[in-house]
């Protein structure tokens, strides 16, 4: 529990920082390509150090950073100049408590439980992200791909030559829809970002799976568009899907 708790703490830092910085840099090279003069000041990325408040820039202490309980004894703002904290924060840390505590009846092996929730903690991650900003960052992904192909290795749930099979089939099954859309429609229907994550999800529960968290996926996107009122030529973010569904078939196949 507590390590989860941890990985949520942890996430929230990731994804209030990291799309902001990488917003930053992208404004910085582009400046730079064009020759124009880029003054701005960094934001904080993941690992520049101590968390800060957003607001006030105060350096937050061990004690205001407890997983939940730091949220819930300040009444959800800042001990130091009493802004309200986004519910998001805690709600993350819950999200990822209750999505890993499954997993403590499914995994016996302390290695593969570990794995698994580095597995599921970045796919809530990579939620979050996708969700509030339509992209998933390459250094998740890749994270997701390693942590995929470790828990095969020590876990022999499927053989490696699945896993591999899995995740090129994963990458040409987005990629080639995407090149459908371009070729046809001549419109960018689906990200790079999405193929790079299923490649990883192929990775992680093999080929077969494929199938089952497509066709999951687009279900729940289809139905969540229909209920939203999205229009038709109105953006969606597609990973979020991907991620509930390959935690769906997760969960589905491996029933005890």
């Amino acid at each position: 529990m507590l390590i989860c708790l941890c990985f949520g703490s942890a996430m929230t830092a990731y994804i209030s920082r990291t799309p902001k910085y990488e917003e930053f840099i992208w404004r910085k090279e582009a400046h730079q390509f064009l020759e124009l003069p880029f003054d701005n000041n960094p934001p904080p990325s993941f690992n520049s150090g101590w968390s800060l408040c957003p607001e006030c820039k105060h350096t937050l202490k061990f004690y205001d950073l407890i997983p939940i309980l730091s949220f819930i004894s300040t009444k959800g703002r800042c001990r130091y100049c009493k802004k309200a904290i986004p519910l998001s924060y805690p709600l993350t840390e819950l999200a990822s408590l209750l999505t890993c505590l499954p997993l403590l009846f499914i995994s016996t092996n302390w290695i593969s439980l570990l794995i698994l929730t580095c597995i599921f903690s970045l796919l809530i991650c990579i939620s979050i992200i996708d969700w509030k900003v339509q992209w998933i960052p390459d250094q998740l992904n890749l994270l997701l791909l390693g942590f995929a192909l470790t828990f095969n290795i020590v876990e022999s749930t499927i053989s490696m030559k699945d896993a591999v099979l899995g995740m090129m089939l994963g990458y040409l099954c987005i990629v080639s829809i995407r090149q459908l859309y371009l070729i046809f429609k001549d419109i960018e229907a689906i990200g790079l970002g999405d193929a790079k994550l299923l490649a990883a999800l192929g990775a992680w529960q093999g080929v077969e799976s494929l199938f089952y968290i497509l066709f999951y996926a687009s279900i729940t996107g289809v139905i969540y568009a229909i209920f939203s009122r999205k229009g038709r030529y109105q953006s969606l973010a597609f990973g979020p899907f991907l991620c509930f569904s390959a935690l769906l078939n997760f969960f589905i196949t491996n029933q005890y």
